[in-house]
């Protein structure tokens, strides 16, 4: 029997098409009935050093902090500064962050402020005066808010990067001396919430539920709490960098779970936030409904369902697809859709799928080509054909521009109730 490996985050191969039933709105969001996404460049209201109030505790990690420059470990103090990853704390509140060793590459300069959470712990706020876009289509001058780590050998753990102490700063001010540095939009709509998984799909991985306290540090719960990990978060510039304690919560095993992908891009959808595809709406703010969220390119178009209760075999469900050009200058043209269904089971890194593929619904879709940020809505009636607890929902839609044609899919691992 042929078997077909399903990798849950993934995508691709090329097409075509086109044809009849629904509704195009040029310029609103997608999926979700909801409002437009939140620009992650609005100015925030939430300083660093609010973030914690110690003075005494803010005082000694300042000193530490700001007393020398940090470079790479691997890194002498004859080593060109072009190869090294190094970073300066200014007493004076001016920062330098410069890497040419690790994605993204940067040579950062601005102010800088921190809170602590205790001698060795906490957040450094960028406020990206100077700075390089994380990637080629970013914004460039993005605020950062980074997690440390003063370590007992002395180095730093500085979000993705690893400093050991170098020369001496001069200067000798205190913490009360730096200047203002806002926390980044995205850092702050994330804190200090908790956040509920928008549907039940992919559970295996996917935590259900993520505590947040407001210096990024993070707990996630798996499949009703049997599972729990810890672990903390950075913001640099537009892309998440969480950080996970060990742990067995993704049931595949060895793989260890993370509630998103490195260097993921959040995007707000209103009160939704969507992390490496999964869709999360802070608790007590509603979330009725299920709803699904992917990209098949990254930013290229946003696809996004909304449906009531759960899939039971030989059950009728109605899903409000929403399909968002989200390429900033590309019109695109929609093409075939379709969702199919085909049992399951646990792979190491994904999944294997075996037997017929069913196909729950098909569809050319008859859009006008989509402007930038143009939204096509239809909807779709699935039934699922038996019951059991691993089932593979394939979407796929076929999509082209003036320049070439797409095929996207991706695939949600999901129970079907009798």
């Amino acid at each position: 029997m042929r078997r077909h490996i399903v990798w849950v985050f993934g995508l691709v191969a090329a097409c075509g098409g086109s044809s009849p039933g629904g509704q195009a709105v040029q310029g609103t969001d997608a999926g979700t009935g909801r409002a437009a996404s939140v620009s992650p460049t609005q100015s925030p209201s939430v300083t660093c050093a609010g973030l914690a109030s110690d003075a005494a505790v803010r005082d000694i990690v300042f000193k530490t902090l700001s007393a020398r420059s940090w470079r790479a470990p691997y890194c002498s103090s004859y080593a060109p500064t072009v190869t090294c990853d190094s970073l300066m704390l200014s007493p004076s509140g001016r920062y330098s962050l410069r890497s040419s060793q690790h994605e993204p590459m940067r040579d950062d300069i601005g102010s800088w402020n921190f809170a602590a959470i205790d001698r060795t712990h906490g957040i450094v706020c960028l406020d990206g005066r100077s700075a390089a876009p994380a990637t080629v289509r970013a914004e460039t001058n993005l605020p950062s808010a980074i997690f440390f780590s003063l370590e007992q050998d002395s180095t730093l753990t500085f979000g993705r990067y690893r400093f050991a102490p170098a020369d001496a700063n001069p200067g000798t001010q205190d913490a009360a001396a730096l200047p203002d540095v806002h926390v980044p939009e995205g850092f702050a709509r994330l804190v200090g919430r908790t956040w509920r998984k928008t549907n039940a799909f992919d559970l295996f991985m996917a935590a259900e539920e993520i505590v947040f306290n407001n210096v990024g540090r993070f707990s996630a719960t798996y499949r009703g709490g049997t599972c729990v990990h810890g672990g903390y978060i950075s913001w640099d510039k537009d892309m998440l960098l969480a950080v996970s304690e060990a742990n067995q919560c993704d049931t595949r095993g060895p793989t260890t779970a993370f509630i998103a992908s490195p260097n993921a891009v959040p995007e707000f959808i209103d009160d939704m936030v969507v992390m490496s595809q999964s869709a999360y709406h802070p608790v007590g703010t509603g979330g009725e409904k299920n709803v699904l969220v992917f990209d098949p390119y990254g930013r290229s178009l946003r696809v996004s369902g909304v449906f009531e209760g759960t899939l039971h075999s030989g059950l009728a469900t109605t899903i409000e697809l929403a399909f968002k050009n989200m390429d900033p200058a590309l019109e695109r043209t929609l093409g075939k859709f379709e969702i199919a269904i085909r049992p399951a089971t646990a792979s190491a890194g994904g999944f294997s799928t075996a037997g017929a593929k069913t196909i729950l619904a098909t569809s050319s879709l008859d859009s006008p080509p989509l402007a930038p940020g143009g939204t096509y809505k239809t909807k779709v009636s699935i039934t699922p054909p038996s019951a059991g607890d691993t089932f593979a929902l394939e979407i796929a839609v076929d999509f082209r521009d003036a320049h070439e044609q797409f095929h996207g899919e991706h695939t949600f691992i999901t129970a079907i109730l009798p």
